[in-house]
């Protein structure tokens, strides 16, 4: 229900990409499809990304819209996941985005703050089935779990990485929180904005306005550092 919204010119919430064509960034939305069929311990979802992703960069590269050294990839929610997971199997990317997203599977939706009222674990089993095609515990294919998880490969990633995420959100803060440490404690170029008080999709207009102030400004600095 949100896709439609990134093409209105007027939408004052937090997904109209008008703002990035408005400086100037060409802004593709790659179709992303695979066979759920396929998947299983040998190929995860985790896997399908760069076959889809990277053939639609080289496409807007060959067209002439793009600069191959100036490639970024921005994604929210699961798109978030999908970001930091391409960052761990690409060099293509000059930065990553990456808004409210996953990056340690095993511990996703062990939040115990209960700020929902919500029983513990009561998502878990639905989250990963539906999102990531894990059909099953981490302790019964944690191998399936690692692999999945950007955090575990962390060191493979050679590019900046902006991570923003609210702190009411039930995807876990703590999911941002870990993969900046983990870039941080090895050198690598990160940063970290936690929004108090915002959701899932941030509401407030002035944290709205915080955020693509942030984005952008990230985009100059990452562009301009030559």
């Amino acid at each position: 229900d949100m896709a439609h919204r990134q093409h209105l010119l007027n939408e004052p919430g937090m997904f109209n990409l008008h703002l990035l064509a408005a400086r100037g960034y060409v802004v593709i939305i790659p179709s992303m499809p695979y066979d759920p069929d396929t998947l299983g311990a040998e190929r995860l979802l985790a896997d399908c990304l760069t076959e889809s992703v990277l053939p639609a960069c080289e496409a807007v590269i060959a067209a002439g819209y793009a600069d191959r050294t100036r490639i970024h990839v921005l994604g929210h929610s699961l798109g978030g996941w999908a970001t930091l997971m391409l960052m761990t199997k690409s060099r293509e990317f000059r930065s990553g985005i990456a808004l409210a997203g996953t990056s340690n599977l095993l511990s996703a939706t062990d939040d115990v703050r209960f700020r929902y009222g919500e029983v513990i674990d009561s998502g878990r089993a639905a989250s990963m089935a539906d999102n990531y095609h894990l059909g099953g515990p981490p302790w019964a294919m944690l191998d399936r779990y690692v692999r999945n998880s950007p955090l575990f490969s962390v060191e493979a990633i050679s590019a900046p990485v902006l991570m923003l995420h609210g702190d009411q959100d039930y995807v876990e803060i703590g999911q941002s929180e870990q993969m900046f440490a983990a870039l941080r404690s090895i050198g690598k170029p990160a940063e970290f904005v936690r929004y108090w008080g915002e959701a899932h999709v941030f509401e407030s207009p002035a944290n709205i306005r915080d955020a693509w102030e942030r984005i952008l400004a990230w985009l100059e600095k990452v562009d301009g550092a030559d």
